[in-house]
């Protein structure tokens, strides 16, 4: 379904995977950046707002996982794995008409992102890791660990109180949403931005969640990029909050020594969105560097 809001031409469609749907939704014309979302199991709804400006100059691609967002879910005897995933993007692209694109993964899509450049170079003009999860699982559990030291008492406390209220039993997606509010305080350094943070929280979230929580304990359970990050040609550039846990994890090297290519922001007064927090200093360094890319 194509159609045109004001100047900035849009589309949005379904595609068909061996078992789900795949939704995605490109705004604008020019040089194409797909933007992948975090989570998992989150959507592409959160990154819509703060990054459509952009669409006045170049193509964005976005597109909710599988089992994601307006993607549906696969069999129940359906087991998700990363290669599926990276497969999902290639498809993507191919119904829109893209061969290469640039991309910019927030967060697991960052993950993601650096997967899908490792596996197709030619694919990707160049690769944005905003936020991205560490390069190695050990360096994602301590990230893990500095995140729950910093949960103040009181939102434990609201958070079993969630946990045992009726609302979660009759209507899990208001529940889990307040759940993960509370789970993304943490992430901001202004908590009060939180409320700027669009969740769309379907009732079957826990089910679409246990397909990830599989993925992560088999699959990504020691996974480690470093060596692989070597490899990666096109030029990189890293983007972190000032505030977020990732910067306290302590490392033998710094991310970005990693690649060949690689440019590093710090975006300050902000924690892991930075695009929500300081959206000025954000797409400052995104537009930068983008510019230098050839189309």
């Amino acid at each position: 379904m194509n159609k045109v809001k004001g100047s900035v031409f849009s589309e949005e469609d379904y595609l068909e995977r061996d078992g789900y749907k795949l939704y995605y939704k490109n705004l604008g014309e020019g040089n194409p950046l797909l933007v992948l979302h975090g989570g998992p199991v989150l959507d592409h709804k959160y990154l819509i707002e703060p990054f459509s400006f952009l669409s006045k100059e170049f193509k964005l691609i976005f597109f909710d996982q599988c089992a994601c967002g307006m993607s549906s879910i696969p069999p129940n005897d359906f087991k998700l794995d990363l290669n599926t995933l990276l497969l999902d993007i290639d498809e993507v692209l191919e119904r829109i008409g893209e061969d290469s694109v640039n991309i910019l993964g927030h967060s697991w899509g960052g993950f993601l992102g650096l997967n899908y450049t490792l596996n197709n170079p030619n694919r990707v003009k160049s690769l944005i890791l905003s936020n991205s999860m560490p390069l190695s699982r050990q360096q994602w559990d301590q990230e893990q660990e500095l995140l729950d030291q910093r949960i103040l008492k009181s939102d434990l406390q609201k958070r079993n109180k969630i946990l045992q209220s009726e609302q979660m039993r009759k209507r899990p997606s208001l529940a889990i949403k307040k759940l993960l509010k509370i789970s993304f305080k943490p992430h901001f350094k202004d908590y009060d931005l939180i409320d700027q943070l669009t969740l769309d929280i379907p009732d079957d979230y826990l089910k679409r969640s246990e397909l990830y929580e599989s993925l992560m304990k088999e699959d990504l359970i020691n996974y480690n990029l470093k060596e692989d990050a070597k490899k990666i040609k096109c030029p990189v550039l890293i983007i972190y909050g000032d505030t977020e846990a990732s910067i306290e994890v302590k490392t033998e090297s710094s991310i970005d020594s990693y690649f060949q290519h690689s440019y590093f922001k710090l975006i300050k007064n902000s924690g892991h969105f930075p695009f929500i927090e300081n959206p000025s200093s954000y797409f400052t360094a995104v537009k930068k560097f983008l510019s230098k890319i050839a189309i």
